[in-house]
């Protein structure tokens, strides 16, 4: 009884120390742009950004400040875990590869605390 509760303390103890991670979706449309376009994502803690592509092309979303720069084909999904560093806006563009990247839409991720 001693060990199963000393067990359960100690997963206590662990769960309550990491940091869950948080996600951001941000989803292609038909016409070729993306959203949303003001994602609000915690600053400092490790973020999943995923992009889903619209159901015709190849999306692309892209985020120099972050080192994020995701490609998914039509009707497809990929991921990557950024960190924003600190409070503040952090631009993106985002679209279907066709488009001209001023034709795509820029975005702005709102990194701060909620």
């Amino acid at each position: 009884m001693t060990k199963i509760l000393m067990v359960l303390i100690g997963m206590m103890f662990v769960a309550g120390n990491v940091q869950a991670k948080s996600g951001v979706t941000i989803t292609g449309d038909k016409k070729g742009m993306c959203s949303p376009n003001m994602p609000m994502p915690k600053p400092k803690v490790p973020v999943v950004i995923t992009l889903k592509a619209g159901p015709k092309g190849t999306f692309i979303l892209n985020s120099p400040l972050v080192n994020l720069r995701l490609t998914a084909a039509a009707g497809k999904s990929v991921s990557q875990t950024v960190t924003f560093r600190s409070k503040g806006d952090y631009a993106f563009t985002c679209g279907d590869q066709s488009l001209p990247e001023n034709k795509r839409t820029q975005g702005m991720f709102m990194a701060m605390d909620m």
